[in-house]
């Protein structure tokens, strides 16, 4: 690409063939229940459409049971209807066990994640990038590789539209640890904020061990605020020498905050059940950090800011997700230049969903 970011889409996929679908006069039904699902519901009302069912797998299927007021019924029983329908796939499973279409329904599937945002300002759709697109731009120029560039254009559009094929080229594994842009050996301590029961930390010593060829033995502090994730954490790092489990979240001061569990997906929010203690990793570690990695569900922002001391003084390696707020693609790597002018930038997807985008953030740019 020249450089320059290339809108082609302006609307969702899914929404419009869904409402498309029930002005035809078929009944609309989404296959899974779960927080995606609801969050469906929720967009195709508010697009006038009516939802006749959440379907489930017999496996989960529970008699009599309503999500947001509208029935579950079991997805063998949709199927027995033969009826003039539309079916919106609402979950992440790659095959629906079930062949709708062979059943004579039209199938919408499309990347649910479009629809999907920790902001509660809204989406990042085709609007909000082009009110803002010169800021988009501005991240863009900053971005040191065509690669970067290509991620970027293709996630805006994957999420305005939430049509599959601009991120299928661009994703890849091994999310955070990108062997091209992280420099294994200097890295003696590092920040793991958001560490769930330990798994990225378990492949960062496996990365680590790939790229050096040794055992990695130097400091790891854990951050995990759900107390259930913490515990697994806590009993994972009894296999671990240096590490550190710690039952706090990374913040911009000390504070405690209204917390809500969703497994892997939990998160600071103010309809939490739960009180959670967050601090700065300024404050948390008093020595030198050499590489943070953030996977916080929109509390990246804020935990950046608490770690401004380190940034400016030990220039860690940075390894930042980008996708859980509209405006994290345009504030975060403001932030980070605010703190350091050195620092270089790019981007990855690690996801063919709108999920799983990190902002690598590395001082002087990566090894040559």
């Amino acid at each position: 690409m020249d450089g320059r970011i290339r809108i082609a889409e302006k609307e969702n996929d899914i929404e419009s063939r869904a409402v498309k679908a029930y002005q035809n006069g078929k009944k609309l039904y989404i296959y899974g229940c779960g927080e995606i699902g609801r969050i469906l519901e929720t967009r195709l009302r508010s697009s006038g459409c009516r939802i006749e069912a959440f379907t489930a797998d017999r496996n989960y299927f529970v008699q009599g049971q309503l999500v947001q007021d509208i029935p579950v019924i079991c997805t063998s029983d949709v199927l027995v209807q033969k009826e003039d329908a539309a079916v919106i796939i609402g979950h992440r499973r790659q095959k629906p066990c079930m062949d709708w279409g062979g059943a004579g329904m039209e199938v919408i599937d499309g990347d649910i994640f479009s629809m999907h945002s920790c902001d509660s300002s809204g989406q990042l759709d085709y609007e909000f990038v082009m009110q803002h697109l010169d800021r988009f731009q501005q991240t863009c120029d900053l971005l040191e590789d065509d690669k970067s560039r290509r991620c970027l254009e293709a996630y805006l559009n994957q999420k305005i539209s939430g049509k599959f094929e601009y991120l299928k080229d661009c994703y890849e594994d091994n999310q955070y640890f990108d062997k091209e842009l992280v420099d294994f050996s200097r890295i003696r301590t590092l920040a793991d904020c958001g560490a769930y029961d330990g798994d990225s930390y378990h492949s960062f010593r496996k990365n680590f061990k790939e790229n050096t060829g040794r055992e990695y033995e130097g400091r790891a502090y854990l951050l995990e605020t759900d107390p259930d994730n913490y515990k697994k954490l806590k009993k994972n790092c009894e296999n671990w020498k240096n590490s550190y489990a710690l039952n706090t979240g990374a913040w911009d001061k000390r504070a405690v905050l209204k917390f809500a569990g969703r497994g892997t997906s939990g998160g600071i929010s103010s309809n939490g059940s739960i009180f959670v203690n967050v601090d700065s990793l300024d404050s948390l570690v008093e020595g030198e950090l050499d590489f943070i990695k953030m996977d916080i569900e929109g509390s990246e922002y804020r935990a950046l800011s608490g770690a401004g001391r380190q940034i400016k003084t030990y220039h860690p390696i940075l390894a930042v997700c980008v996708y859980h707020k509209k405006w994290d693609l345009i504030e975060i790597p403001q932030l980070i230049l605010s703190f350091c002018p050195e620092y270089k930038f790019y981007l990855r997807a690690y996801s063919r969903y709108c999920q799983e985008l990190v902002l690598y953030g590395i001082y002087g740019g990566r090894r040559k």
